[in-house]
């Protein structure tokens, strides 16, 4: 109800209007260049029909293994839809998914900054992402997982101010959400419960112990999946997928390096391998895995969209991402200084605006420095912290650009008081 009031005032805005023009010129441009959907594009992947088989399962169909990698929530959202209007209906929610992404990221920072200019620019840099439209196509779960972190950024937009208790729960639900879709939030969704829950709202809930209630409900989807995984698997994790992920590709991979071998024929030597023998075997050549790990990371950033060039090739849409991905690497490289910088500044004069930063800033590079384990997948890797960086990019340099020369000046100093 909150959401839908505060998108009814903006939108006697004209940014608002022009940027949801915007969004469907390039929604219609697309589609005019990819056309419609298809099963067999769809399904192209062997990581759609993963999701398919464990959706089946969930209505009763046969066991897969692919339940002790992929979590619940897209498969259960993917089987639904198909049921309704097949790929057609997966396709129509996911492209919006897309919108909304769009519209919530201009809504995050025009609540964070007041300035309905830097709202449209932030909109517009998620509106040309071709990648994000094109994974539309495809039964994948980015696109749910990007809607689910553009919420995150709006409930913290919205809440950091002066609602502690709403913040706490809105991003712990996103984070659930987020770890039933994409299991590298798992870690994300236990440092809220394990560190935010102790150091912020014990005294909340002495104080109202009916809020039990609400951190109980959002808990329950985790629960389950953690259900799951323990009586099929004995495995405490919403996924397993981390595990195999680090030890056939970037294990692999570094083994290949190092010994001069095909990837293909070095993941079926490390088959074998204990995880106390992949241990000493990367202790004893730390340095060419941190080398590996990192060039990943910097591949990753840079990467184009693969579903633009598979399983058909979209020459002028794969150059245009690849060419904007180029530039949002550099825009990473530069922003983290100011990024310290702010951080710094706020933690003197304004600490709310450094937790809007920290909450931002944490989940960004945890997904950036995650994608280090991993590699070829294109720019799927790091696509999901495309709501967290330009909202928080543009509030840092909306931050900087409200500064006086004397502060900015003080601000290179080091001097914030």
């Amino acid at each position: 109800m909150a959401l839908s009031k505060s998108i009814g005032n903006l939108i006697v805005h004209h940014q608002l209007r022009l940027l949801n023009f915007i969004a469907l010129l390039i929604f219609i441009i697309v589609v005019a260049r990819m056309g419609f959907p298809s099963k067999e594009i769809m399904f192209v992947s062997e990581d759609s029909v993963g999701y398919l088989e464990v959706a089946n399962w969930l209505f009763g169909g046969a066991d897969t293994d692919y339940i002790s990698i992929r979590p619940i929530l897209y498969p259960l959202l993917l089987k639904v839809l198909m049921s309704i209007g097949g790929v057609w209906a997966v396709w129509v929610i996911q492209a919006a998914f897309w919108f909304a992404s769009v519209n919530l990221i201009y809504l995050s920072i025009q609540r964070i900054t007041f300035n309905n200019k830097a709202a449209l620019f932030g909109g517009l840099i998620c509106a040309f992402n071709i990648s994000v439209l094109s994974l539309t196509y495809h039964a994948l779960s980015e696109t749910l997982a990007i809607f689910l972190v553009s919420l995150f950024t709006y409930i913290i937009a919205k809440n950091f101010r002066e609602n502690r208790v709403a913040l706490f729960h809105g991003m712990l639900l996103m984070l659930v959400l987020l770890a039933l879709v994409k299991p590298v939030f798992f870690i994300l969704a236990l440092l809220c419960i394990i560190i935010a829950l102790p150091v912020y709202m014990i005294a909340e809930y002495k104080r109202h112990p009916s809020q039990l209630i609400k951190l109980f409900l959002i808990l329950i989807p985790l629960v389950i999946q953690l259900g799951i995984m323990i009586s099929k698997y004995d495995v405490y994790n919403v996924s397993d997928i981390g595990g195999t992920t680090f030890k056939y590709y970037l294990f692999a991979q570094t083994y290949s390096v190092i010994n001069n071998l095909d990837i293909e024929v070095a993941r079926t030597a490390i088959t074998p391998y204990t995880k106390d023998e992949i241990l000493d075997y990367i202790g004893n050549n730390f340095g060419a895995f941190i080398d590996r790990y990192w060039l990943n990371i910097q591949q990753n950033i840079n990467s184009g969209a693969v579903y633009l060039y598979y399983p058909i090739d979209y020459p002028i849409l794969k150059t245009f991402m690849s060419n904007a991905n180029h530039v949002y690497s550099w825009i990473h490289s530069l922003s983290f200084i100011p990024i310290v910088l702010i951080s710094l500044r706020c933690l003197v004069q304004d600490r709310k605006k450094l937790i809007l930063i920290s909450c931002l800033a944490i989940p960004l590079y945890y997904i950036i420095f995650s994608s280090g384990v991993a590699y070829s997948q294109g720019d799927r890797l790091v696509i999901l912290c495309l709501p967290l960086w330009i909202v928080l990019y543009t509030q840092v340099y909306m931050e900087i650009a409200n500064l006086s020369k004397e502060q900015k000046i003080n601000l290179l100093k080091l001097k914030f008081k």
